[in-house]
């Protein structure tokens, strides 16, 4: 668990912070909030007048500030007392004209503030004012009678539902029509008291409210466990306990630690919490900055799981501007993830910040989770990447692709999920996602794998992409033809074949000799690609193949067939040696068919024979081998490579008829 990287991170974004900065929750607005006109909203609870005051004159500017200017601290836990002041438009109206004021007594009273204190007395009076729905002689607290008259809502409109909406005020603030109040967001709810003296009071202003969030967050059920006990956090003998992760919300990443169920204590016993982890008061102050500060800065979606970047640097005390540098870290990673190509990340790199493939050496630990904001679960960690790791493998993979350019314009880290077919469940979330996040952990950490897996891979998505099972496959690429998927889906495996060879990340496998002699086989343009890739003869056999399936499939396209008939003779989920043998038969029975045996079709058949019966008894390619290379030359003819080299008349016909399918 990167705990340490998450306290090092607290410690320096708690530089100039208090104990009462840790409990405020920043807000921030998203590229279409921005556009908007953002506002804060004041609602006046005026006991003078008699009414509740909601009017465009309490209306301010919303800015990124004013969450400490007014203590907005998110929302209380749903089974807690409701007592928080400033809420969020979207979420908080219904409390804010509903149980808060009574909750927020109640809460006083329980921490003993209700004895000479200007904001329990003004509290009270609301209560008990005309405009409360609660009767003080009979007592009640049922949850319906604790709320404002809504009638007394200073509007024209009628407003019978005890669930107000955000549009709902908003109409009532700029007018009935929807062009009138459209493109303007609420965003703070701020409340504020006219006393019958006319005396007026914006509520979380005032210095018994800041008192109140400061005894809460040092509120705890058993003040016995809090004794001088080691810290797990600071390595200090201070007043440590479990119980302080209480006071995180429920999607904080401490909130891993359980304790409010017995089966998650040390032994199965309550009192055995704070044997799996302890901390102190000032600890926990540093770590609820560095969850508030990693949350709302480094947050990105991995393989379409929500995850945390979490930088450890490896030289302490950094005298730097601290935000700059995580943004760096978090623009770069997300270039690496979802820029057009690599060369924008690798470009990225010679800017004057300093974090991430500069002079500061770091690791990076990538924390995958799942959070309904009731519970957190981490679903993937890749834990201490070197940064050295992280900009190798894109240096690589840019490489890589650069070769291909022609072929795949677009390239980058996502593409990686885009190419591995993940089943989808019918609440959308993908049984099999761990197949591409250990796939990610292994390329990052340059940890060895079997080539055999992303053989497997290549055949499930070409399988999937055949009968076009897209909406169980959600995450895979979609390229329109299935001509087009066999050409991008080769490539793009291809750049990652390559790539991990380069770092040696294969296990070791069978090598196979190539006999062939220069002198044996003409160096053509076919010949020299495959030199480059390193086909052995094996696979070079299955690509002289998958060229000849290419004809075929012209033929058939030039004949009119809706799809290439010639396609359906191939098991996209692997094929053996003798398959392989039947489908040659049955391609060759095709060329002669459609009059394709030129003397060009025929070098390449005389290749395959040749090759494929010398090696026949000692076949060592496993069957999803053996469509990856078969498919490599199919790819190959509708590529830019081969239209670029070839000059006879016959060849450029083929390729014409290529482009047409691709754009068909």
């Amino acid at each position: 668990m990167p705990l340490s990287a998450l306290y090092e991170i607290g410690k320096i974004v708690s530089k100039d912070k208090d104990e009462l900065d840790s409990l405020i929750e920043p807000i921030n607005l998203k590229k279409k909030q921005l556009e908007r006109e953002n506002y804060n909203l004041k609602i006046l609870f005026d006991l003078k007048n008699n009414s509740i005051e909601i009017s465009k004159d309490l209306l301010s500017e919303f800015k990124t500030e004013d969450v400490k200017c007014y203590l907005y601290c998110g929302n209380n836990s749903a089974r807690a007392k409701q007592y928080f002041l400033t809420r969020l438009a979207s979420k908080g109206l219904k409390y804010t004209l509903g149980k808060m004021f009574f909750d927020l007594r109640e809460k006083m009273k329980e921490l003993s503030l209700n004895k000479e204190n200007k904001l329990f007395e003004i509290v009270d009076e609301v209560i008990k004012s005309e405009l409360y729905d609660y009767d003080k002689n009979d007592n009640r607290v049922d949850e319906e009678n604790k709320k404002f008259h809504l009638n007394k809502i200073n509007s024209d409109e009628k407003i019978n539902d005890d669930n107000i909406t955000e549009e709902m005020i908003k109409r009532i603030i700029f007018g009935k029509q929807r062009n009138e109040y459209a493109g303007k967001n609420l965003q703070l709810i701020i409340p504020m008291v006219k006393l019958k003296n006319g005396e007026e009071y914006i509520l979380p202003k005032c210095d018994e409210y800041k008192e109140l969030l400061l005894l809460t967050s040092r509120q705890y059920k058993d003040k016995e466990m809090f004794k001088n006990k080691y810290c797990y956090v600071c390595n200090r003998e201070v007043h440590s306990s479990s119980s302080h992760i209480s006071k995180f919300p429920r999607d904080a990443i401490t909130k891993i630690f359980i304790t409010d169920k017995t089966n998650y204590a040390s032994q199965f016993d309550k009192n055995n919490y704070d044997k799996n982890y302890q901390f102190c008061e000032n600890c926990k102050n540093i770590l609820l900055n560095a969850e508030k500060f990693i949350k709302n800065n480094l947050r990105f979606t991995m393989a379409g799981v929500s995850t945390f970047i979490i930088p450890s640097f490896l030289i302490k005390d950094l005298d730097i501007q601290y935000e700059n540098g995580i943004n760096a870290i978090k623009e770069r990673v997300e270039l690496a993830f979802y820029g057009e190509t690599l060369s924008n990340f690798i470009e990225s790199l010679q800017s004057d910040v300093h974090f991430l493939g500069k002079d500061i050496p770091m690791n990076l630990t990538f924390l995958n989770y799942e959070t309904d904001g009731n519970s957190f679960k981490i679903v993937g960690l890749m834990k201490d990447i070197p940064d050295f790791n992280f900009i190798k493998l894109i240096r690589i993979l840019n490489e890589e692709h650069l070769k291909f350019i022609d072929e795949i314009k677009y390239f980058n880290l996502n593409m990686i999920y885009k190419i591995i077919p993940l089943k989808f469940g019918k609440m959308g979330i993908s049984s099999t996602r761990n197949n591409v996040l250990e796939l990610y952990n292994n390329l990052l950490n340059f940890r060895k794998i079997s080539n055999k897996v992303l053989y497997s891979y290549f055949c499930q998505a070409l399988y999937c992409s055949f009968y076009e099972q897209f909406k169980m496959y959600k995450n895979l690429l979609q390229t329109g033809s299935f001509d087009y998927a066999i050409h991008n889906l080769f490539f793009y495996y291809l750049i990652l074949f390559n790539t991990m060879k380069r770092l040696n990340l294969f296990f070791e496998e069978n090598k196979m000799e190539n006999s062939l002699k220069s002198t044996e086989i003409q160096k053509d343009k076919k010949q020299k690609f495959l030199d480059q890739q390193g086909f052995n003869e094996q696979q070079q056999a299955l690509f002289y193949l998958g060229c000849l399936i290419n004809e075929v499939g012209i033929a058939q396209y030039n004949a009119k067939h809706k799809h290439k008939p010639i396609l359906n003779k191939i098991n996209y989920q692997g094929m053996t040696k003798n398959d392989i043998k039947r489908l040659f038969l049955e391609v060759f029975e095709k060329l002669v068919q459609y009059r394709k045996l030129s003397s060009y079709v025929e070098k390449d058949n005389s290749k395959f024979k040749k090759l494929f019966d010398r090696n026949f008894e000692n076949w060592q390619l496993n069957d999803e081998e053996n469509v990856f290379f078969l498919l490599s030359g199919y790819a190959y003819k509708m590529s830019s490579i081969n239209k670029s080299t070839d000059n006879n008349k016959e060849t450029n016909n083929i390729e014409n008829t290529n482009e047409e399918v691709q754009n068909g």
